[in-house]
Parts: structure tokens; C-alpha cells; sequence
């Protein structure tokens, strides 16, 4: 099963708090387990200051996953462009979203789509999203049932 991709923004109690961006990639609702992410700024990849963490089971039988990207407010401010990009065998040559702060819209494919803050993707989105009992980062909001 194909999985769904969404790159979140950072917070901007983050940004003002920290002078951190902690971007967040999540995958979600995939078949089977294995998924590999990887991350790229303006274009180029970026192995240092990210954090992926290993597939979760969610009550349907699919998986979810994140990997956070942790960079500069800075490099976030003036427009630098993040790509998170996935790799599944359900889709061969991958996924990849594109996010900054300068366009306010995030790509899939090439084609621009309305850019969702964190809040406006967790709460009205999918049940698989939702039902997630695992959240390493505090800005991604868990709902129990």
C-alpha cells in the first residue's frame, strides 16, 4: 500500500524560543514495513541533524513512520528550500514533498498543493494519522481513542 507523505513545518514557538527548525517528515499508512526517507536543502542531501525513527503499526495494519530534519532558523527565515523524499516498494521511484517558508506551499511531484500548518494536517486528516500511539516529536499531536 502506497504511503501518504506529508513534510510538516516547523513551529514558530520553536523558531522565536530556540533559533532551531525542526522540520517533520511523515509517512503514513504504508504496506509493508520497510520505508527508508532521506532528506535534501536547496537541493542537496543532508544526513547530519536528522532523525528517523523505525515504523509503527497502526490499528488498520499499515505503517507509519517520521524522520525530523533539525536546522537553522535562519536557513528556514530566508527561504531555503527542504525536500523530504521516501523510498517504498510500493512506489519504485519514490515520494518526494518539498516545503519552505518563503513559497508557503509545499510540491508533490511538481505540482504546488495548499500548504497545511501541523495542526490543520493532524487533526482533520485520517484515521491512520490520528490513531498513531507514537509521536517522538512534541509538535506532532497524538490522538488516543
Amino acid at each position: 500500500m502506497e504511503p501518504a507523505l506529508y513534510v510538516l513545518s516547523p513551529t514558530f514557538e520553536e523558531i522565536d524560543m530556540t533559533a532551531k527548525a525542526t522540520l517533520v517528515c511523515l509517512a503514513a499508512g504504508f504496506y509493508p514495513k520497510d520505508i527508508s526517507f532521506r532528506w535534501f536543502v536547496d537541493g542537496s542531501p543532508v544526513v547530519d541533524d536528522v532523525t528517523s525513527y523505525p515504523p509503527v503499526l497502526n490499528i488498520n495494519g499499515t505503517y507509519s513512520a517520521q524522520s525530523d530534519l533539525t536546522s537553522t532558523a535562519q536557513k528556514w527565515n530566508h527561504g531555503s528550500v527542504y525536500s523530504c523524499e521516501i523510498q517504498h516498494v510500493s512506489v519504485p521511484d519514490g515520494i518526494v514533498q518539498t516545503i519552505n517558508k518563503t513559497l508557503g506551499k509545499k510540491t508533490r511531484f511538481g505540482i504546488a498543493t495548499t500548504f497545511m500548518d501541523k495542526e490543520s494536517i493532524m487533526e482533520p486528516c485520517c484515521d491512520r494519522v490520528e490513531k498513531m500511539d507514537y509521536a517522538p516529536n512534541p509538535a506532532v499531536k497524538v490522538v488516543s481513542s
